[in-house]
């Protein structure tokens, strides 16, 4: 069984997050805040996943619309193993501390509770990372299920990926902002070669 849940981003710019429920295991592609809203309003909705499995967070890159909203989610879901690629793991350093100052500014909501930059550093050292091209394994203590991931260079920023979920040979490609053109400074997207289901 494949369940398929946006959280936030279906139908608009902003707030990307969306969940799969694959056999029992939990995943939450991408975890953004809406640029233009503030507040709750610029979040997922984490609340449609509060009774689902919850395992593992897989980051695409590290632009605020797929990101900011990460330090939130672990809050409310601090069991979740979150992977990215090296690339994205360093810039999402930089772009969460960022994001703090800005998230001050514009927020005077007192019942919205801005992440410290103390729980910055710890989240980043909580994030796994694994190369372009090389196959992980995703498996819950709640099921024998296990997915195999991997992450394709999806050539939008540096560090971006695109992620194909295998499981009984059905293929789930994710592919956060794709460029497929050559750029300047970063070649276009290297797309898997097999066939795609979904």
């Amino acid at each position: 069984m494949i369940e398929f849940l946006p959280l936030g981003g279906a139908g608009e710019i902003g707030a990307n997050c969306y969940y799969l429920n694959i056999d029992g295991i939990g995943i939450v592609l991408d975890c953004g805040m809406h640029p233009q809203k503030v507040g709750f309003e610029s979040l997922p909705k984490f609340e449609l996943i509060e009774n689902k499995p919850a395992d593992y967070v897989l980051v695409s890159h590290a632009h605020q619309d797929h990101l900011n909203a990460l330090p939130f989610l672990i809050k409310k879901f601090p069991q979740l193993k979150i992977i990215t690629t090296p690339q994205t793991r360093a810039i999402a350093e930089l772009t969460l501390h960022n994001a703090i100052s800005i998230l001050k500014r514009r927020i005077d909501d007192e019942n919205f509770e801005v992440y410290s930059r103390d729980e910055v550093d710890l989240l980043i050292k909580s994030i796994d990372y694994k190369a372009y091209n090389e196959k992980f394994i995703l498996k819950s203590l709640n099921s024998s299920t296990q997915v195999e991931a991997e992450f394709f260079d999806a050539g939008h920023i540096i560090g971006s990926a695109g992620i194909l979920l295998n499981h009984k040979s059905k293929k789930i490609f994710f592919t956060g902002d794709i460029n497929i053109s050559n750029q300047t400074l970063l070649p276009g997207a290297q797309l898997p070669k097999e066939i795609i289901d979904i």
